[in-house]
């Protein structure tokens, strides 16, 4: 399976957002800095997170977002 597991700032189970996330969509906030990244796993359940991408790795299936600085 090619799904990932999403982390705020860091690959640690303390900061698991969602695992099985087959998509990530990208939506503009209300600031022009501010980003919402709308997360959906394979059973269609979404959530929705401020931050941006920081790093992706597709071999070991995870996504890092961090939450931007105001």
């Amino acid at each position: 399976m090619c799904q990932a597991k999403v982390y705020l700032d860091a690959p640690r189970d303390e900061n698991l957002i969602m695992e099985d996330v087959a998509h990530i969509l990208r939506e503009a906030g209300n600031d022009a800095h501010a980003e919402t990244l709308v997360l959906v796993n394979l059973f269609g359940e979404e959530k929705r997170v401020e931050g941006r991408i920081a790093s992706i790795d597709l071999l070991r299936h995870y996504v890092i977002i961090e939450r931007e600085e105001p």
